[in-house]
C-alpha cells in the first residue's frame, strides 16, 4: 500500500498527526533512501507498528496479488522489460487505488494536517543515516506542496513510479517504455477501480483478526 493510503487507513482509527504520519513513515524512510534505527515509544512508534500490519494484510489479498499479475502481464505484452514491469504493477496498484479512494470521498485532512504536523513529531526518531533526516525533511515539503494532485493521472504515475525506481539499474525505465506503460496504467485504473472495494474491505477484516 502505498503512503497516502496508509493514511486512509491510519485515519479511520485515530486521526491524530502523529499516529497518522507514523503510518507513512517507513514508506517515507524509503522515499529518502534511508532506514529507520529506531522510534522512541509515541504515537508515532504506534503508527509504524499499523503501517507493517496493514502492509502484511495487504499484499496478501487476493484482490491486490490478482491486479498485480493482471497488471504485469499487461505491462511486458506492452514490451516493458520485466524488472521495470514488475515495479510498475506493483507501485502503480497502489497509486490507483489511492486515487480511487480519492474519488470515493475518503477524507484527506488527517493526511494533509500529518504532513504539516510531521516537525514536531519528528524528534522521536532515529535513522540509520544522519543525514537522511534532511532528505526526508525536504520530502515532506514537497508532499506538502504536491497535496493529492494526479492520483488518476496516468502520466503522473508513470513519472512517479520512473522517480522511484531511477537509481535502479535493472528496474529504471528506458524512454521508450514510458508511453506503453502510460497506456497501460490508464486501462489498469478500470480494474483497480472494479475491486477496490474488496481490497480495502479486506484489508480492514485482515486487521480486526490480527490487531
Amino acid at each position: 500500500m502505498n503512503f497516502l493510503g496508509h493514511a486512509f487507513v491510519a485515519s479511520e482509527e485515530r486521526t491524530d498527526a502523529g499516529f497518522v504520519l507514523g503510518a507513512m513513515l517507513p514508506d517515507f524512510s524509503t522515499m529518502s533512501r534511508n532506514r529507520i534505527a529506531e522510534v522512541a515509544p509515541s504515537t508515532l512508534a504506534e503508527g509504524v507498528a499499523l503501517h507493517h500490519r496493514t502492509d502484511a494484510v495487504f499484499h496478501r489479498t487476493d484482490a491486490f496479488m490478482a491486479l498485480d499479475r493482471e497488471a504485469l502481464h499487461a505491462l511486458e505484452a506492452a514490451g516493458i522489460r520485466r524488472g521495470p514491469a514488475m515495479a510498475a504493477a506493483h507501485i502503480g496498484t497502489e497509486l490507483l487505488l489511492d486515487g480511487w479512494l480519492l474519488r470515493e470521498g475518503r477524507d484527506s485532512a488527517p493526511y494533509l494536517d500529518a504532513l504539516h504536523q510531521a516537525e514536531r513529531h519528528l524528534a522521536t526518531l532515529t535513522l540509520r543515516d544522519l543525514e537522511g533526516m534532511e532528505r526526508l525533511r525536504a520530502l515532506l515539503t514537497r508532499l506538502r506542496e504536491y497535496g493529492t494532485r494526479g492520483y488518476e493521472d496516468s502520466v503522473v504515475i508513470t513519472d512517479r513510479i520512473a522517480r522511484a525506481v531511477g537509481h535502479r539499474p535493472r528496474l529504471a525505465l528506458d524512454a521508450r517504455e514510458r508511453a506503453p506503460m502510460v497506456s497501460v496504467l490508464a486501462d489498469h485504473a478500470k480494474a483497480v477501480a472494479a475491486r477496490a472495494g474488496e481490497l480495502m474491505h479486506d484489508v480492514q477484516l485482515g486487521l480486526r483478526q490480527h490487531p
